[in-house]
């Protein structure tokens, strides 16, 4: 029976080295540790491709807008040269039929 409290005591204590161990390998010391130089040169790689897409979507959204803008000045003066000829067609029958 003396042998219960020696594994006991055996066990308690391994238990407790690796309870210590876990939390000194899980230190939030650890966790919260400056991020490396690697680490943050690859976090600016990143952010710099990101700027990249963006400003290549940018372009072509600008580029497309130019051209919806340029389409509707097109057809605002298109517009108004068939506003002319209705007007001056009404004239024409204004006149024919005496008004």
């Amino acid at each position: 029976m003396s042998e219960h409290p020696d594994i006991l005591t055996r066990r308690a204590f391994l238990g407790g080295a690796l309870a210590s161990a876990a939390l000194v390998a899980a230190s939030p010391a650890a966790a919260l540790a400056a991020p490396s130089a690697a680490e943050k040169q690859a976090e600016a790689q990143a952010a710099l491709t990101q700027l990249n897409a963006m400003s290549e979507r940018l372009y072509q959204a600008e580029a497309s807008y130019s051209a919806a803008l340029a389409s509707q000045q097109e057809a605002q003066a298109k517009m108004d040269e068939a506003q002319a000829r209705i007007d001056e067609a009404n004239g024409q029958i204004d006149d024919l039929q005496g008004k």
